[in-house]
């Protein structure tokens, strides 16, 4: 697959991941943990549509949203003497969660991978 089309794929479920996490940070009435194993689902249907690169999608999302919320908790940590309206260590949380359920459907994805 070409790398442009693969870059798209992973900005478009980041951009996904990234909105039901603001949603959650926001206080928001949702069904996060719903949300995210729907998310998760999705893309990792895609992901075996994509064969050998479905992985790298998945893992490239994985990383993406790992850094997004090592980001967050930094913003967070520097401003421990702030009130955090925005709930930046909220965030951070959330995307943690959202990139832990993409590592768990890259394990999965794996042995079918081999």
């Amino acid at each position: 697959m070409d790398a442009a089309i693969l870059g798209g794929l992973v900005d478009q479920w980041v951009w996904r991941c990234q909105m039901v996490v603001t949603e959650y940070q926001l206080g928001r009435p949702i069904d996060f943990k719903g949300e995210v194993e729907s998310i998760v689902a999705q893309a990792e249907k895609q992901a075996r549509l994509l064969d050998g690169d479905g992985l790298v999608l998945l893992v490239k999302v994985e990383d993406r949203l790992a850094t997004s919320a090592h980001m967050a908790r930094r913003r967070g940590l520097l401003r421990l003497d702030v009130v955090d309206p925005t709930n930046l260590v909220g965030r951070a949380d959330a995307l943690h969660v959202v990139a832990a359920a993409f590592g768990r459907a890259v394990d999965r994805l794996k042995p079918a991978a081999a």
